[in-house]
């Protein structure tokens, strides 16, 4: 039985993978930036990725005090906004959240593995660490960021028993628009999971507009050169079939965190391998006219 802390660990790939390895007899500490109830098969903490002081607290937490076998860095979020319009004060939440923090914590569990000579150390980028996409960019800049950090650990790590992973997913069906009722059975679902019984929520759809429901933040969305692109993903994020269940992501999550291997990164998800052997193989031309065709529905550079 293995101990693993995953951050971000109540809604979507986290809440997956917790499930996941919950279901397979290991330990989990699981991160929140709420409070969750106290659960016999999780230890919970607070973790709220945008303020420095909860990322130091918990990098002082006693649950390092104990030997930890492995650290998904899972929490973020996603930022959809043009490039030309987002706000300063955006931008750098975007950054502060998905690249400071998550590497603040990286350098801490790396203290701990040191320390206990191994451990296996994950990061969620996406495909979009590897590529971008219009009205991604600056999320997509915080995974290259990670990508780039990754990586040059990974290498760092050559002479130990350290093990360094990526976890690249494609687009991940996840809704953040849970109200209380939803997120109260949320934290019953964790309650019973010990027991026979069964919590479910049923989402009839999309009730609100502006990609919340997909756990995105939008700035600079006023633009009136950006209305109908930022209209067409909307529609498009509401009705494509593209995005792949979190259990899915999750089973690819649990598997990397166990393979022995020295493999860096990890795909995961709907057409995720397939995007990236396509920016890799095709001209920029060829794949910018993909992109825009799937995004900007067929705008071309004129």
């Amino acid at each position: 039985m293995a101990r693993i802390l995953v951050t971000g660990g109540t809604a979507g790939i986290g809440q997956a993978v917790v499930a996941q390895l919950i279901a397979e007899g290991h330990s989990v500490i699981a991160t929140s930036r709420h409070q969750q109830t106290a659960s016999a098969q999780i230890e919970w903490h607070q973790l709220d990725l945008s303020s420095q002081a909860s990322v130091h607290h918990f990098c002082q937490n006693t649950l390092w005090d104990t030997p930890i076998d492995g650290v998904f860095n899972n929490a973020g979020f996603g930022l959809i906004a043009p490039i030309e319009s987002a706000s300063e004060e955006a931008i750098r939440k975007q950054f502060e959240a998905n690249y400071f923090a998550t590497m603040t914590i990286t350098q801490r569990a790396m203290a701990h593995f040191r320390t206990h000579r191994q451990g296996v150390l994950m990061v969620n980028t996406s495909i979009g660490g590897r590529m971008a996409f219009p009205y991604f960019g600056y999320y997509n800049a915080t995974k290259h960021a990670l990508e780039a950090s990754y990586e040059a650990l990974w290498y760092e790590c050559l002479d130990s028993a350290i093990q360094i992973k990526i976890i690249e997913p494609g687009f991940t069906k996840y809704n953040a628009t849970k109200h209380a009722l939803e997120a109260s059975y949320e934290a019953l679902w964790y309650e019973c999971l010990d027991s026979a019984i069964q919590i479910k929520i049923i989402e009839p759809g999309f009730t609100q507009t502006q990609f919340a429901t997909h756990g995105m933040q939008t700035s600079g969305e006023e633009s009136p050169y950006h209305q109908d692109g930022l209209s067409w993903l909307a529609t498009s994020m509401k009705e494509g079939q593209t995005a792949t269940p979190p259990s899915e992501v999750a089973k690819v999550v649990v598997n990397a965190l166990f393979d022995q291997r020295r493999q860096l990164r990890y795909h995961a998800g709907k057409h995720s391998g397939s995007l990236l052997l396509l920016r890799k193989i095709l001209p920029d031309s060829w794949f910018q006219t993909l992109v825009g065709k799937a995004v900007l529905r067929g705008k071309k550079p004129s």
